[in-house]
C-alpha cells in the first residue's frame, strides 16, 4: 500500500523523527552503574571499561593464560590484555568492543592512535560527578536507575551510613538470594533481626515483607526485581513460587512497586570465568503468562536475555495489560 506522500513531505517527517530521537532525553531504568557516592562501587574508568565480562568472555577466545593467573593480575594489567588481544591484534568488530570504541569517540578521544596509555591518563584527570555529567549529556540519558542489593556487604554499608544522594539516580531493589539461594541467606536475616524460618513456617512471609518493606524505603527503590535462570516455572511447588506468593506479590501489591523478571541467565556455565562465565536459555513463557493471569492486581516488568524470545514476549505483553517489557 502506498500513501503518496510527497517527497518533501518525507524528508521533513524524517527529519523531524530522527531529531526527536536525537534530541529526547531518556530514563534508563536498568543499569548497573552507582551513585558516585558509592565510591568504589562506581566503575566508570578506560580499565573498567575494558574489563567488562563481555569483553572478558571474548578475549578468553584469544588468551593462552590459566583463568586463575589472569584473576591474580592488577586490573590495571587485565585491561591492557584485553586491549592488545582484542583492539590492536584483532579488528574490534563486536558489539561490546564498538560499545568502547563509540564511547571514547564521543568523549572526543581519538582512538585511531590506539594509545591505551594516554586514554588512561586523560580518566585520571576527570572528576567523576563532572564526567558523569558529560556522559549522560552526550548520551541523552536525564536519570539513571541503579540495581541495589540488600544483600551485598559492600553496598549496604554504604546505605547504612545515610549519604546525600545524587538525585540523578533512582534504586531498584534486587532481591535473587531471597528467590534463588533461600538456606544460604537465612543466617544474614536473622542476624538483621528478621524472624525466619527454613520452611518459611511461623511469621517468616510478614518478616520477608518487612525486609522489603524497611530496605525499599531505605532504598527509595521504584521497582523490586530478580534475575531467573530459563527453568523458572509458576506456580510451582517450591520455595521460590511460594515465596513469590505470599510475600514478594503481596508486598508489590501494598506498595504499588513493580515486580520486574529477567529470565533466562544460566549462572557459571563456565565457574572459572566468573561473571564472564554465564550463559543463557530459552525459557518457557507459560509462567510469565501464569504470573500475569493469576496477579492481575500487580504490575510486572520483563525482559529476556534469549533473542528468539523477544515474539513471543511482545505477544504477552500484548495479552496483559499488567506487563510492561523493559
Amino acid at each position: 500500500m502506498s500513501f503518496n506522500i510527497p517527497e518533501a513531505k518525507r524528508n521533513e517527517i524524517t527529519a523531524m523523527v530522527t531529531r526527536s530521537v536525537l534530541e529526547t532525553n531518556v530514563y534508563d531504568i536498568h543499569t548497573h552503574l552507582y551513585d558516585p557516592a558509592f565510591g568504589e562501587l562506581l566503575l566508570w574508568g578506560i580499565d573498567d571499561q575494558l574489563v567488562y565480562h563481555y569483553l572478558v568472555a571474548e578475549a578468553f577466545r584469544h588468551f593462552e593464560i590459566d583463568y586463575n593467573d589472569f584473576w591474580k593480575l592488577p586490573k590495571e594489567n587485565q585491561a591492557q590484555m584485553i586491549w592488545d588481544v582484542l583492539f590492536i591484534n584483532n579488528s574490534p568488530l563486536s558489539e561490546a568492543c564498538r560499545g568502547v570504541l563509540t564511547a571514547l569517540n564521543r568523549l572526543g578521544l581519538d582512538t585511531n592512535q590506539r594509545d591505551l596509555p594516554n586514554i588512561r591518563k586523560w580518566f585520571k584527570e576527570q572528576d567523576p560527578s563532572e564526567y558523569i555529567t558529560r556522559c549522560m549529556e552526550l548520551a541523552k540519558v536525564s536519570k539513571i536507575c541503579m540495581t541495589n542489593s540488600p544483600f551485598d556487604k559492600l553496598e549496604t554499608s554504604k546505605w547504612e551510613s545515610r549519604f546525600e544522594r545524587d538525585d540523578r539516580f533512582t534504586s531498584a531493589l534486587r532481591i535473587d538470594p531471597l528467590l534463588l539461594e533461600w538456606h544460604t541467606i537465612i543466617p544474614q536475616l536473622i542476624e538483621s533481626g528478621y524472624e525466619v524460618q527454613s520452611d518459611l513456617s511461623g511469621k517468616t512471609m510478614e518478616e520477608v515483607q518487612r525486609f522489603l518493606r524497611n530496605w525499599t524505603n531505605r532504598m527509595d527503590a521504584l521497582y523490586v526485581m530478580v534475575s531467573l535462570p530459563p527453568t523458572f516455572e509458576y506456580p510451582a511447588d517450591n520455595q521460590c513460587s511460594k515465596l513469590i506468593d505470599e510475600a514478594i506479590l503481596p508486598f508489590c501489591r501494598e506498595s504499588g512497586l513493580a515486580f520486574a523478571l529477567m529470565i533466562g541467565v544460566k549462572r557459571g556455565v563456565n565457574t572459572e570465568m566468573k561473571l564472564a562465565g554465564d550463559g543463557l536459555g530459552k525459557p518457557s513463557l507459560n509462567s510469565l503468562e501464569n504470573l500475569c493471569s493469576n496477579n492481575p492486581n500487580n504490575k510486572f516488568l520483563c525482559t529476556l536475555l534469549s533473542r528468539e524470545s523477544q515474539h513471543e514476549l511482545c505477544v504477552v505483553a500484548r495479552k496483559f495489560r499488567n506487563l510492561h517489557v523493559f
